[in-house]
């Protein structure tokens, strides 16, 4: 019998219709496994080793690095996909100078791409120029690992808007991640690690000092900066830099944990509006966050110790020299300060919250001889609640005194707090204003309300 023909069933062959019910079920297929590849390529994606990149760890690929780039700028962006699992060699430093490029392993899930920075005293990765802004530059899924480094930064960006860079390592550094002139900048799952001596910073976020050149929201979640040596800081401030957010960062073992300079000088040109959430400082040899100057800083659910050897290391200063204030705005909300081993923290500010924290001191340097909390001469409009001073968890940490409020200091307010453990007096007034007192409790005795000024023990 032979087949029937289009006309007799009246439509499309029935081959055609099985053809059709394959190619829709192949496009499904493809579908279904581009959404589980974790990290498919762009329409844009070259792979280095198309440009004559060994990757093998000995030849230097730092020639055909810059052919693919020098490709992807003339296309107007796109990917250049390293090797995963393979270590690409660059001697020269690199730059990225076109917009819209990004940089990523080829591999999927978790797999890194390994570039090795053999650049002696130059940056390894530099992004812009310092006169325009680059736009959607990206890092993923990448491995930077320095060779005998003796200067420069792993990762140096002078002028970039809608940056990401997300689960990249950058280890061995002599300077690590420096973020100059940059908008809208996030860093994601980013690990900044020194492993030998030398270099003095491994996170700077910095601009300078002009209206033109702010840097305006930069974004760092669940990341780390670690210097074994503790010879470095691990992340500083410096300049026009607005709105900068960390979510879950740690900054371990280095010689200053969270440093705010202001190089500038006066209010013109300084760091303002500091969000950290669920900050970790730990195991720093200089003091854990300093604030020189700035403004709107916020500290919640923080854990700030020191653990230093040094007789001068506090945990948190701000304006540590007690001259004249240029830090206003202090929010410091459910965290620990604690461990200093003269005292947990010297504030300097001009209005200052603190709520739910506690300041404690368990290093046998500051018994007896310092505060435990110091407020200083340039203090203004000061807010201390439900907060705890010279204990630890219960357990007395013996400053001389809980509180001590330097002359000068005005306008200051303590509710429902807990000096437990001061070896002379909870609260020590060197100010000229009398210190509003709600709910207080004095070593385990009832709760008062009273006013004490500068010859009234409190």
């Amino acid at each position: 019998m032979r087949p029937e023909s289009t006309s007799e069933r009246g439509g499309r062959p029935a081959w055609s219709l099985s053809v059709a019910l394959l190619g829709a079920l192949g496009a499904a297929a493809c579908s279904a496994g581009a959404q589980r590849t974790e990290q498919a390529p762009s329409a844009g994606a070259v792979s280095v080793q198309q440009f004559g990149a060994r990757c093998d760890g000995r030849a230097d690929d730092a020639p055909a690095i810059r052919s693919a780039e020098a490709y992807l700028e003339r296309r107007g962006g796109g990917t250049l996909l390293f090797p995963a699992g393979k270590t690409c060699l660059f001697r020269t430093s690199l730059t990225i100078r076109g917009n819209g490029i990004g940089w990523a392993s080829d591999g999927v899930g978790y797999a890194h791409a390994r570039l090795e920075c053999a650049t002696g005293s130059q940056d390894c990765l530099d992004i812009g120029n310092g006169s325009s802004q680059l736009y959607y530059t990206k890092l993923q899924g990448l491995y930077f690992q320095g060779s005998g480094l003796t200067g420069g930064w792993m990762f140096n960006v002078n002028g970039a808007a809608l940056l990401k860079v997300q689960d990249v390592v950058f280890n061995g550094v002599f300077n690590g991640v420096k973020t100059n002139w940059v908008n809208a900048a996030e860093f994601d799952s980013v690990r900044v690690v020194a492993t030998s001596a030398g270099g003095s910073t491994l996170i700077e976020l910095s601009s300078p000092a002009s209206d033109r050149y702010r840097s305006d929201v930069v974004t760092w979640n669940d990341s780390t900066a670690e210097a074994n040596d503790k010879g470095r800081d691990c992340m500083v401030m410096d300049g026009d830099v607005n709105t900068v957010r960390l979510k879950h960062v740690a900054l371990l073992n280095c010689r200053l944990g969270f440093h705010v300079l202001n190089s500038a000088g006066g209010r013109a040109y300084y760091p303002q509006f500091v969000f950290a959430t669920d900050l970790e400082v730990d195991g720093n040899t200089a003091g854990g966050v300093l604030i020189d100057a700035g403004a709107d800083f916020s500290f919640v659910n923080s854990d700030i110790d020191d653990n230093s050897p040094s007789t001068n290391a506090v945990p948190f200063r701000a304006n540590p020299d007690l001259g004249r204030s240029y830090t206003r705005g202090i929010r410091i909300v459910g965290s620990n300060i604690h461990d200093g081993p003269r005292q947990a923290a010297i504030i300097n500010a001009r209005g200052v919250i603190i709520s739910g924290s506690n300041f404690f001191d368990t290093n046998h340097l500051g018994k007896g001889t310092y505060p435990a909390l110091e407020i200083g001469p340039d203090s203004d409009d000061v807010v201390i609640g439900d907060s705890s001073v010279a204990q630890r968890y219960g357990e007395p940490a013996a400053p001389k005194y809980g509180l001590q409020l330097d002359k000068g200091a005005a306008h200051v307010a303590l509710g429902a707090m807990d000096y437990r453990g001061a070896t002379v007096r909870s609260i020590n007034n060197l100010s000229s204003s009398p210190v509003e007192l709600d709910g207080v409790q004095y070593d385990g005795t009832t709760a008062i309300a009273q006013s004490c000024g500068p010859t009234t023990a409190c």
